[in-house]
């Protein structure tokens, strides 16, 4: 009677041990596939972010700059293509972005002007108070060229972010760099091809 309560109290010490041993596992492979799954939708957001950008960058090349309606820091009023922008790096800043990305693309304007020169960059705003787009703060601490633009500036697509571009001589967008908000892009080679053209 003895062994049959031992072999049996073996029995089920071992389908204890099975089952918990099953649970383990089963929770174990649970947790790997949501790993997985999250791991999946983070690639997915990062793939569409960069599907984004491309596209915005893409139509940007075909904007036509002189439809740009801007006025300068003098309270002049004309197209933007009338204004010295050829061989300019361009940066567009619109009050509805996202205001984190904002200040980092200002912070970084601050070391890149100085690479690039005051003289060849300039800013290109929509949606602020002239007030404080040309004498406020942070923009005016860039010490480089102000155009605000009324509702015209870049008005088939929005951006989250803001956007760089280079005009050149015909006063055409040839390539550009929209800052991304989740994800890191190589900004260095687009500061580099910059430098390339303007022969710094």
């Amino acid at each position: 009677m003895k062994r049959l309560f031992f072999s049996l109290l073996i029995l089920l010490l071992v389908i204890i041990g099975l089952s918990f041993t099953l649970y383990s596992e089963r929770k174990s492979h649970k947790k790997q596939l949501d790993a997985i799954r999250i791991e999946n939708n983070n690639l997915s957001n990062v793939c569409a972010e960069i599907l984004s950008i491309r596209k915005k960058e893409q139509l940007l090349l075909s904007y036509d700059l002189s439809t740009i309606s801007v006025v300068n820091k003098d309270n002049k009023n004309n197209q933007l293509s009338t204004f010295p922008i050829k061989n300019k790096l361009g940066v567009y800043f619109d009050t509805n972005m996202c205001g984190l990305c904002v200040d980092r693309t200002i912070d970084s304007l601050k070391k890149y002007v100085s690479v690039l020169g005051k003289e060849n960059v300039f800013i290109l705003g929509k949606g602020y108070r002239a007030n404080f787009f040309f004498s406020g703060t942070p923009f005016k601490k860039l010490g480089i060229l102000h155009y605000l633009s009324s509702t015209n500036c870049f008005s088939d697509f929005e951006s989250e972010t803001p956007m760089y571009f280079y005009v050149d001589e015909h006063n055409n967008i040839r390539y550009s760099y929209v800052v991304p908000k989740n994800i890191k892009l190589d900004f260095k080679e687009f500061i580099d091809k910059t430098k390339q053209q303007m022969a710094l």
